[in-house]
Protein backbone atom coordinates (compact mmCIF):
# COMPACT_ATOMS: atom_id res chain seq x y z
CA UNK A 1 0.00 0.00 0.00
CA UNK A 2 1.15 3.17 -0.57
CA UNK A 3 1.94 5.96 2.03
CA UNK A 4 0.21 8.87 2.72
CA UNK A 5 1.50 12.25 3.01
CA UNK A 6 1.21 14.26 6.03
CA UNK A 7 -1.44 16.62 3.64
CA UNK A 8 -3.18 13.11 2.32
CA UNK A 9 -2.07 14.60 -1.71
CA UNK A 10 -1.16 11.82 -3.24
CA UNK A 11 1.69 12.50 -5.29
CA UNK A 12 3.09 10.86 -8.84
CA UNK A 13 5.90 10.13 -7.02
CA UNK A 14 3.96 7.72 -4.55
CA UNK A 15 1.84 5.89 -7.19
CA UNK A 16 5.41 5.22 -8.93
CA UNK A 17 6.62 3.49 -5.68
CA UNK A 18 3.86 1.75 -4.63
CA UNK A 19 4.11 -1.93 -4.70
CA UNK A 20 0.16 -3.54 -5.05
CA UNK A 21 -0.08 -7.06 -3.42
CA UNK A 22 -1.14 -9.18 -5.96
CA UNK A 23 -3.57 -12.47 -5.78
CA UNK A 24 -3.76 -16.00 -6.54
CA UNK A 25 -7.08 -17.96 -7.25
CA UNK A 26 -9.26 -14.95 -5.57
CA UNK A 27 -11.06 -11.92 -7.51
CA UNK A 28 -8.24 -9.00 -8.50
CA UNK A 29 -8.08 -6.17 -10.73
CA UNK A 30 -6.10 -6.59 -14.14
CA UNK A 31 -3.01 -5.98 -14.02
CA UNK A 32 -2.55 -4.63 -17.39
CA UNK A 33 -5.43 -2.36 -17.25
CA UNK A 34 -4.64 -0.89 -13.90
CA UNK A 35 -1.09 -0.25 -14.67
CA UNK A 36 -2.15 1.88 -17.84
CA UNK A 37 -4.62 3.81 -15.70
CA UNK A 38 -1.69 4.35 -13.23
CA UNK A 39 0.68 5.68 -15.69
CA UNK A 40 -1.53 8.00 -17.42
CA UNK A 41 -2.53 9.26 -13.72
CA UNK A 42 1.39 9.30 -12.99
CA UNK A 43 1.35 11.92 -16.54
CA UNK A 44 -1.41 13.96 -15.34
CA UNK A 45 0.00 14.66 -11.67
CA UNK A 46 3.24 15.38 -12.59
CA UNK A 47 1.66 18.06 -15.05
CA UNK A 48 -0.99 19.96 -14.38
CA UNK A 49 0.41 22.57 -12.57
CA UNK A 50 2.08 23.77 -15.51
CA UNK A 51 -0.38 22.94 -18.43
CA UNK A 52 -3.87 22.97 -18.89
CA UNK A 53 -5.60 19.38 -19.35
CA UNK A 54 -6.14 17.33 -22.40
CA UNK A 55 -8.08 14.44 -23.31
CA UNK A 56 -5.23 11.86 -21.80
CA UNK A 57 -5.43 13.32 -18.28
CA UNK A 58 -6.98 11.53 -15.81
CA UNK A 59 -9.77 13.21 -14.22
CA UNK A 60 -11.95 12.73 -10.81
CA UNK A 61 -14.97 12.25 -12.66
CA UNK A 62 -13.22 9.47 -14.78
CA UNK A 63 -11.79 7.95 -11.36
CA UNK A 64 -15.58 8.00 -10.15
CA UNK A 65 -16.68 6.23 -14.01
CA UNK A 66 -13.89 3.60 -13.58
CA UNK A 67 -14.63 0.12 -13.87
CA UNK A 68 -12.12 -2.00 -14.01
CA UNK A 69 -12.01 -5.83 -15.35
CA UNK A 70 -11.58 -8.26 -13.11
CA UNK A 71 -9.56 -11.55 -13.02
CA UNK A 72 -9.55 -15.07 -11.21
CA UNK A 73 -7.77 -17.71 -12.11
CA UNK A 74 -4.91 -15.25 -12.63
CA UNK A 75 -3.10 -13.06 -10.73
CA UNK A 76 -4.47 -9.76 -10.17
CA UNK A 77 -4.21 -6.81 -8.01
CA UNK A 78 -5.08 -6.61 -4.71
CA UNK A 79 -8.77 -5.10 -5.34
CA UNK A 80 -9.33 -3.25 -1.81
CA UNK A 81 -5.54 -1.86 -2.05
CA UNK A 82 -6.50 -0.79 -5.66
CA UNK A 83 -9.89 0.50 -4.66
CA UNK A 84 -7.56 2.50 -1.41
CA UNK A 85 -5.13 3.93 -4.06
CA UNK A 86 -7.88 5.57 -6.82
CA UNK A 87 -9.67 7.00 -3.51
CA UNK A 88 -6.69 8.85 -2.84
CA UNK A 89 -6.23 9.79 -6.62
CA UNK A 90 -9.76 10.87 -6.73
CA UNK A 91 -9.41 13.00 -3.57
CA UNK A 92 -6.31 14.85 -5.13
CA UNK A 93 -7.42 15.69 -8.92
CA UNK A 94 -11.05 17.19 -6.93
CA UNK A 95 -8.58 19.61 -5.12
CA UNK A 96 -6.95 22.84 -6.51
CA UNK A 97 -3.47 21.70 -8.81
CA UNK A 98 -0.23 22.72 -6.52
CA UNK A 99 1.09 25.60 -7.16
CA UNK A 100 3.99 25.59 -9.93
CA UNK A 101 7.75 24.32 -9.20
CA UNK A 102 10.08 27.26 -9.15
CA UNK A 103 12.73 24.97 -10.89
CA UNK A 104 12.53 21.99 -13.04
CA UNK A 105 15.40 19.83 -11.51
CA UNK A 106 13.07 18.28 -9.35
CA UNK A 107 10.78 17.41 -11.99
CA UNK A 108 13.39 15.46 -14.30
CA UNK A 109 14.39 13.67 -11.03
CA UNK A 110 11.52 11.81 -9.89
CA UNK A 111 11.78 8.41 -10.10
CA UNK A 112 10.18 6.21 -13.28
CA UNK A 113 9.31 2.71 -13.44
CA UNK A 114 6.16 0.67 -12.70
CA UNK A 115 4.24 -0.40 -9.41
CA UNK A 116 3.86 -3.95 -10.42
CA UNK A 117 4.09 -6.40 -7.14
CA UNK A 118 5.50 -9.56 -7.63
CA UNK A 119 4.12 -10.59 -10.87
CA UNK A 120 4.25 -14.63 -11.11
CA UNK A 121 2.51 -17.47 -12.59
CA UNK A 122 0.66 -20.01 -10.80
CA UNK A 123 2.14 -23.07 -9.81
CA UNK A 124 1.17 -26.00 -11.72
CA UNK A 125 0.44 -27.92 -8.23
CA UNK A 126 -2.09 -24.71 -6.83
CA UNK A 127 -4.21 -25.00 -9.93
CA UNK A 128 -4.11 -28.46 -9.67
CA UNK A 129 -5.26 -28.32 -6.17
CA UNK A 130 -7.52 -25.52 -6.56
CA UNK A 131 -9.71 -27.24 -9.40
CA UNK A 132 -9.91 -31.04 -8.01
CA UNK A 133 -9.12 -30.68 -4.20
CA UNK A 134 -11.02 -27.07 -3.60
CA UNK A 135 -9.99 -23.26 -2.54
CA UNK A 136 -8.05 -23.21 0.57
CA UNK A 137 -10.32 -22.13 3.56
CA UNK A 138 -10.37 -18.17 4.33
CA UNK A 139 -11.23 -18.40 7.49
CA UNK A 140 -8.20 -19.69 10.20
CA UNK A 141 -7.86 -23.05 10.45
CA UNK A 142 -8.66 -25.17 13.41
CA UNK A 143 -6.52 -27.51 15.36
CA UNK A 144 -9.29 -29.70 15.73
CA UNK A 145 -11.89 -30.81 13.43
CA UNK A 146 -15.12 -30.68 15.44
CA UNK A 147 -17.72 -33.54 15.24
CA UNK A 148 -19.67 -34.39 12.31
CA UNK A 149 -22.80 -31.30 12.29
CA UNK A 150 -26.46 -32.97 12.17
CA UNK A 151 -28.12 -32.30 8.82
CA UNK A 152 -31.91 -31.78 8.91
CA UNK A 153 -34.06 -30.59 6.01
CA UNK A 154 -35.71 -27.11 7.09
CA UNK A 155 -39.51 -28.86 6.99
CA UNK A 156 -37.87 -30.61 10.24
CA UNK A 157 -36.91 -27.67 12.19
CA UNK A 158 -38.51 -25.63 14.75
CA UNK A 159 -37.18 -22.04 15.68
CA UNK A 160 -38.36 -19.64 18.55
CA UNK A 161 -36.90 -17.10 20.63
CA UNK A 162 -35.31 -19.68 22.88
CA UNK A 163 -33.49 -21.76 20.59
CA UNK A 164 -33.68 -24.43 17.80
CA UNK A 165 -35.09 -27.50 17.89
CA UNK A 166 -35.37 -30.32 15.25
CA UNK A 167 -37.50 -33.66 14.76
CA UNK A 168 -36.28 -35.47 11.45
CA UNK A 169 -38.37 -38.40 11.36
CA UNK A 170 -36.45 -41.98 11.90
CA UNK A 171 -34.24 -39.93 13.49
CA UNK A 172 -33.18 -38.37 17.06
CA UNK A 173 -33.64 -35.11 17.10
CA UNK A 174 -32.12 -32.16 19.44
CA UNK A 175 -31.81 -28.90 20.50
CA UNK A 176 -29.47 -26.21 20.56
CA UNK A 177 -30.11 -23.45 22.84
CA UNK A 178 -30.01 -19.63 21.61
CA UNK A 179 -27.08 -18.56 23.60
CA UNK A 180 -25.15 -21.31 22.24
CA UNK A 181 -25.63 -19.87 18.72
CA UNK A 182 -22.79 -17.34 17.52
CA UNK A 183 -24.20 -17.10 14.11
CA UNK A 184 -26.04 -18.37 11.24
CA UNK A 185 -24.50 -18.55 7.54
CA UNK A 186 -26.19 -18.87 4.20
CA UNK A 187 -24.66 -20.72 1.45
CA UNK A 188 -26.11 -20.75 -2.07
CA UNK A 189 -23.88 -23.44 -3.68
CA UNK A 190 -24.11 -24.79 -6.97
CA UNK A 191 -24.36 -27.64 -9.36
CA UNK A 192 -23.72 -28.83 -12.75
CA UNK A 193 -27.30 -28.88 -14.36
CA UNK A 194 -29.51 -29.08 -11.40
CA UNK A 195 -29.20 -25.07 -10.09
CA UNK A 196 -28.13 -24.16 -7.05
CA UNK A 197 -29.32 -25.17 -3.36
CA UNK A 198 -29.45 -23.01 -0.26
CA UNK A 199 -28.01 -24.47 3.17
CA UNK A 200 -28.05 -22.50 6.46
CA UNK A 201 -25.61 -23.64 8.56
CA UNK A 202 -25.52 -23.15 12.81
CA UNK A 203 -22.39 -22.04 14.16
CA UNK A 204 -21.69 -22.24 17.54
CA UNK A 205 -19.89 -19.89 19.77
CA UNK A 206 -16.55 -21.52 19.58
CA UNK A 207 -16.88 -21.80 15.22
CA UNK A 208 -18.30 -25.13 14.92
CA UNK A 209 -20.86 -26.07 12.86
CA UNK A 210 -23.54 -27.74 15.07
CA UNK A 211 -26.16 -28.27 12.47
CA UNK A 212 -27.10 -27.78 8.58
CA UNK A 213 -30.60 -26.96 7.53
CA UNK A 214 -31.20 -26.90 3.64
CA UNK A 215 -34.15 -27.54 1.87
CA UNK A 216 -34.74 -29.06 -2.02
CA UNK A 217 -38.17 -28.11 -3.42
CA UNK A 218 -39.40 -24.85 -1.98
CA UNK A 219 -37.73 -22.87 0.37
CA UNK A 220 -39.19 -21.34 3.45
CA UNK A 221 -35.43 -20.96 5.06
CA UNK A 222 -34.57 -17.79 4.81
CA UNK A 223 -37.60 -16.69 7.04
CA UNK A 224 -37.67 -19.12 9.13
CA UNK A 225 -34.60 -17.35 11.39
CA UNK A 226 -36.83 -14.11 12.44
CA UNK A 227 -37.23 -15.54 16.00
CA UNK A 228 -33.46 -15.09 16.69
CA UNK A 229 -32.29 -12.07 14.30
CA UNK A 230 -32.75 -10.22 17.39
CA UNK A 231 -29.59 -11.77 18.98
CA UNK A 232 -28.30 -14.02 16.48
CA UNK A 233 -26.88 -12.89 12.91
CA UNK A 234 -27.81 -14.27 9.53
CA UNK A 235 -24.49 -13.68 7.41
CA UNK A 236 -23.81 -14.88 3.94
CA UNK A 237 -21.05 -16.94 3.47
CA UNK A 238 -17.41 -15.79 2.29
CA UNK A 239 -16.74 -18.84 -0.23
CA UNK A 240 -15.00 -17.37 -3.38
CA UNK A 241 -16.80 -20.29 -5.60
CA UNK A 242 -19.83 -21.67 -4.85
CA UNK A 243 -18.34 -25.04 -4.79
CA UNK A 244 -19.36 -27.79 -2.30
CA UNK A 245 -15.96 -28.66 -2.18
CA UNK A 246 -14.79 -25.26 -1.16
CA UNK A 247 -17.32 -25.57 1.51
CA UNK A 248 -16.12 -28.96 3.00
CA UNK A 249 -12.80 -27.14 3.18
CA UNK A 250 -13.71 -24.35 5.49
CA UNK A 251 -16.62 -26.75 7.61
CA UNK A 252 -15.47 -30.43 6.90
CA UNK A 253 -18.08 -31.32 9.63
CA UNK A 254 -21.20 -29.60 7.55
CA UNK A 255 -20.33 -31.52 4.16
CA UNK A 256 -19.17 -35.13 3.43
CA UNK A 257 -16.48 -36.46 1.24
CA UNK A 258 -19.17 -37.61 -0.96
CA UNK A 259 -21.01 -34.61 -1.33
CA UNK A 260 -18.09 -32.34 -2.33
CA UNK A 261 -16.43 -35.07 -4.68
CA UNK A 262 -19.38 -36.69 -6.04
CA UNK A 263 -17.92 -37.40 -9.47
CA UNK A 264 -14.46 -38.85 -7.38
CA UNK A 265 -17.72 -40.73 -5.53
CA UNK A 266 -19.06 -42.40 -8.16
CA UNK A 267 -15.71 -43.20 -9.97
CA UNK A 268 -14.56 -45.10 -6.90
CA UNK A 269 -17.92 -46.89 -6.58
CA UNK A 270 -17.87 -47.71 -10.59
CA UNK A 271 -14.05 -49.03 -9.81
CA UNK A 272 -14.92 -51.60 -6.49
CA UNK A 273 -17.84 -52.83 -8.67
CA UNK A 274 -16.19 -53.71 -11.36
CA UNK A 275 -13.24 -54.75 -9.73
CA UNK A 276 -14.45 -56.13 -6.50
CA UNK A 277 -18.17 -57.83 -6.86
CA UNK A 278 -18.63 -58.42 -10.52
CA UNK A 279 -15.42 -60.64 -10.06
CA UNK A 280 -16.93 -62.37 -6.78
CA UNK A 281 -20.74 -62.84 -7.90
CA UNK A 282 -18.55 -64.51 -11.19
CA UNK A 283 -16.66 -66.69 -9.47
CA UNK A 284 -20.01 -67.49 -7.25
CA UNK A 285 -21.41 -68.07 -10.73
CA UNK A 286 -18.92 -70.60 -11.49
CA UNK A 287 -18.33 -72.51 -8.48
Amino acid sequence: MPSRDTDGVLSADEILRARLPVTSFREGYDQTEVDAFLDRAVRTLRDRATRPLDAHDVTAQEVDRLVLRTRRLVTGYDMAAVDALLSRLRDTLDAPPPPPRTTGAALANEPTGRRRGPARRVPLHQLIAFLVVGLPPQRPPRAVTPRRARRVRARWVQVTDSGISWAPPLRTGGHLDAADVGEIVELVLTYPRSGGTTYYLVVDREGAVRLRVHEWWHKPVRRMWEPLRHRVRVTAGDLLHDRAKDARRTWPEAFSWAHAYPYLTLTAVAAVYMGVVVPVLTALGHA
